[in-house]
């Protein structure tokens, strides 16, 4: 796969004890199945589902950095004069909500000590809000949003969600995906922290990731590389599903995204 391989893998984190594991085991197997067909990405426009792991890389690397209060300060955040403006479909809502308890960073205070809430960041795809720690709330003159947040690892000061939220669709995701004439299903983006978070544009490899057609998974796709703007990619959401998957720092749904440019590195 010209130095992209290709892994599959599943995941699911649960502050609650499991009650049916054998209903992810056999969904694990379905997609560990699918893989020993192998084929070849070609180049065209297909419509692209998301996994959660997918998505929590696009908005870790492309869409955070861009909605920090730093970088509104230092005017250095491409969202600066676009607050009360659609920057997205209309399907999408993100927020930050660090008092869910499903949460599994579930937190009554930020690292600064100040009560943590919902911040709605954007609302049916209006930017609503920036995310503010206390150092550059005061500098600003405004109020924090309680999104001051040291790593424990690094001990690094920085400006994050607790718990970035996607607002859950109607639909679940076998219903989307049964609906896919032609798509691909990303479940990761191998390349993803190299997303410039200026600009949005980011280059990767699709990977692991399924061919999609009539509706069902037929088998692993190789060499899939889409080069895009986060922008343009979350501007083009066409549904969101009802199921959600809970990560350390996420609480995401799966995404249909309508023609995205694939692209073959084979």
């Amino acid at each position: 796969n010209k130095g992209a391989s290709p892994g599959i893998f599943n995941l699911k984190i649960s502050k609650e004890p499991a009650t049916d594991p054998y209903s992810f085991i056999e969904e694990t197997k379905l997609l560990l199945s699918k893989a020993t067909n192998l084929i070849k990405a070609e180049d065209k426009k297909l419509d692209m589902i998301m996994h959660p792991q997918a998505t929590s890389g696009l908005l870790t690397y492309g869409f955070v950095p861009a909605v920090k209060g730093e970088s509104f300060y230092k005017k250095s955040s491409r969202f600066q004069e676009k607050l009360g403006e659609r920057v997205f479909s209309e399907k999408l809502s993100i927020y930050d909500d660090p008092r869910n308890d499903k949460a599994i960073n579930y937190s009554l205070y930020d690292f600064d000590g100040i009560p943590t809430r919902r911040t709605i960041i954007v609302e049916r795809g209006v930017l609503k809000n920036f995310m503010w720690n206390y150092y550059w709330a005061k500098l600003a003159g405004i109020e924090s949003t309680g999104n001051g947040y040291r790593t424990p690892r690094t001990g690094e000061y920085d400006i994050r969600p607790f718990n970035l939220s996607i607002e859950p669709g109607k639909r679940s995701f076998e219903d989307i995906i049964s609906d896919v004439d032609q798509g691909i299903y990303v479940m990761s983006f191998q390349g993803v922290h190299s997303t410039n978070p200026d600009s949005g544009m980011f280059s990767v490899m699709a990977n692991p990731a399924f061919y999609i057609e009539e509706g069902e998974i037929k088998g692993c796709l190789l060499g899939a590389a889409i080069t895009d703007n986060v922008d343009n990619v979350l501007s083009r959401v066409d549904e969101v599903s009802s199921d959600v998957m809970y990560n350390i720092t996420f609480t995401l749904p799966w995404i249909l995204v309508k023609n995205v440019r694939i692209t073959s590195r084979l």
